[in-house]
């Protein structure tokens, strides 16, 4: 399949972030999004499938399947996330600890791998990673999912270092509280607080796709954009 749009590849498509950010910028590019569950998101442009980010040789394939049919993959945008509120750490379980941090961390950066190993030869590509201000409030009950989020801003930051004489740019955009699906899986009085205490107002689901924008129209590289 020829194209002269720039292809997307978006992880998490499902709801929330990742399906707002498919919906918006499927309006300029050909985006490709996968979910655990797959999305019902309907848009000429937006190509979907079904994927556990987790599964190694599955994603392989997947990003092979693009390559073969979009010729490249020139942004990718790195949004699949899951599980926060674990609790206190002395009550959570080791497959908790263990699905978190695949998911949130280990199987990101090996997606990205793959994709860097297509964008290299072209010296072109955008990476963003989609963190969380988890990482910069540290609420009890949240260190693991917070390690994970850290750990993916950091990774962001050292890539863009790696990456920059290729022409290709790496970031990280770390939203403050936002209404997704697994945000209103914490309890109310916790977010209410969190709220309280930091003085500030959710963030719309446009500041992240506003964010995204900037990232990509101004060839920026290295940053972590706090919301």
């Amino acid at each position: 399949m020829q194209n002269n749009k720039k292809v997307v590849l978006i992880s998490g498509t499902s709801s929330g972030i990742g399906r707002y950010l498919a919906s918006k910028l499927s309006k300029k590019y050909i985006v490709v999004g996968f979910s655990r569950k797959g999305s019902k998101l309907k848009r000429s442009n937006y190509f979907d499938y079904k994927l556990n980010i987790n599964n190694y040789k599955n994603m392989q394939k997947l990003v092979n399947k693009i390559i073969i049919k979009f010729k490249q993959i020139d942004i990718l945008i790195n949004n699949a996330g899951t599980n926060i509120s674990s609790g206190n750490l002395y009550f959570v379980k080791k497959d908790f600890i263990e699905n978190t941090i695949s998911t949130n961390l280990t199987s990101t950066i090996l997606l990205t791998q793959e994709i860097i190993r297509h964008m290299i030869p072209n010296k072109s590509g955008n990476i963003i990673n989609i963190g969380s201000s988890v990482s910069n409030l540290l609420p009890q009950g949240e260190s693991i999912y917070a390690a994970s989020k850290a750990g993916l801003i950091v990774f962001s930051k050292i890539l863009s270092k790696e990456l920059k004489k290729f022409n290709i740019t790496s970031n990280s955009i770390s939203p403050f509280i936002v209404n997704t699906p697994i945000i209103k899986k914490i309890d109310k009085k916790k977010i209410s607080k969190i709220l309280k205490d930091n003085n500030k107002k959710k963030n719309g689901l446009i500041d992240v796709y506003n964010s995204v924008k900037k990232i990509i129209n101004n060839n920026i590289n290295g940053k972590n954009f706090k919301l």
